[in-house]
């Protein structure tokens, strides 16, 4: 169990809204209207890489996937934008994100994908991401395609259609907020507890960054102030000054260690193709993103970590299961 420290972010979390993107089979390669040429052979490779990942389930999520252009991903943050490109510059950054994350979701991809990660499908990246450039390339010299684009960079959301027809949803939120409120009130009560009460029922185990190079507040703000921007007016890091950003915003995790479901810890696939958590050694997660606030894109620094699951506390814990995490957002 996670100590007074941690509890005020469970309850934002549980505030959230979390969704994860479904898999959408792409439209056809005909809908980029390349019927011959260069064009024709990297659309007929990206569907061809397309397939061999599909195949093997491993399709990467967390982005969502652009029907009828392979080399696309979008994110709620940058679907903010397709209706405010008409700003020079605004369109070709705005598509340079998007193929940005198909980048990072076909790496990890391959990662993923058994028997993948071989010289060959290293050729296969270098022209996949040729063929993005000559396509994007393609794209902005046409109206027609670009329309198409910002209808396709709409992130649907992944309720049932049955289920809310039905009432599902309606119905099942009673029981979930009241849930809710029950567990944000035992928050607030372990949270204004001292840290050494003795509602701590086990070993108190504390998890930090273990790094002597963590930079001070002048130095951070130093990157701040003067990271580039680009036309979306997104903060821009230097790999070593997002690292030295991550290492000072860091958390420091306490967790009261009852049983090994208590034991922060890594997913992986086991034998039987179960995805479970190896706690032999503790990881923490991390990866920036971005927000709009206030007329203003703000970076995000996320932390996350895992459990093996969420033991139930009674007969109808309906938050209690296999597998648990925490994400820990700091927005500067």
């Amino acid at each position: 169990m996670l100590t007074s420290r941690i509890f005020p972010l469970l309850a934002l979390l549980l505030l959230s809204a979390c969704s994860i993107q479904p898999w959408r089979e792409p439209d056809t390669v005909s809908s980029y209207l390349y019927t011959q040429g260069r064009l024709a052979e990297c659309a007929a490779l990206f569907e061809r890489v397309d397939g061999r990942i599909r195949e093997a389930g491993v399709m990467d999520v967390q982005a969502a996937r652009l029907p009828g252009f392979p080399y696309l991903r979008s994110n709620r943050f940058l679907a903010s934008f397709r209706h405010e490109l008409e700003e020079p510059g605004l369109l070709a950054d705005w598509l340079q994100q998007m193929r940005r994350l198909d980048q990072q979701a076909r790496h990890y991809e391959r990662q993923n994908a058994v028997g993948m990660d071989s010289d060959d499908e290293d050729q296969h990246v270098m022209t996949l991401d040729a063929c993005a450039e000559e396509m994007m390339q393609a794209d902005m010299q046409n109206p027609a395609q670009l329309e198409k684009i910002q209808q396709a960079a709409a992130v649907a959301d992944s309720y049932r259609s049955g289920n809310r027809i039905l009432g599902l949803y309606p119905l099942s939120s009673l029981f979930v907020k009241s849930g809710v409120r029950r567990l944000q009130e035992k928050i607030k009560r372990r949270f204004s507890a001292p840290a050494a009460d003795p509602a701590t029922q086990g070993a108190l185990k504390t998890y930090a960054p273990q790094t002597s190079t963590t930079p001070d507040a002048t130095e951070v703000a130093r990157i701040l102030q003067h990271a580039d921007t680009n036309a979306l007016s997104m903060p821009l890091f230097s790999v070593a000054d997002e690292a030295a950003l991550f290492r000072y915003f860091a958390p420091v995790w306490e967790v009261d260690e009852r049983s090994e479901d208590d034991r922060i810890g890594s997913p992986f696939w086991s034998a039987g193709g179960k995805l479970s958590i190896r706690t032999g050694a503790a990881v923490i997660y991390q990866y920036l993103s971005y927000t709009r606030f206030n007329a203003q894109v703000l970076p995000q620094f996320n932390y996350i970590i895992w459990f093996p699951s969420r033991p139930a506390t009674g007969a109808f814990d309906i938050l209690a299961g296999h597998l648990d995490g925490i994400t820990w957002r700091v927005t500067v």
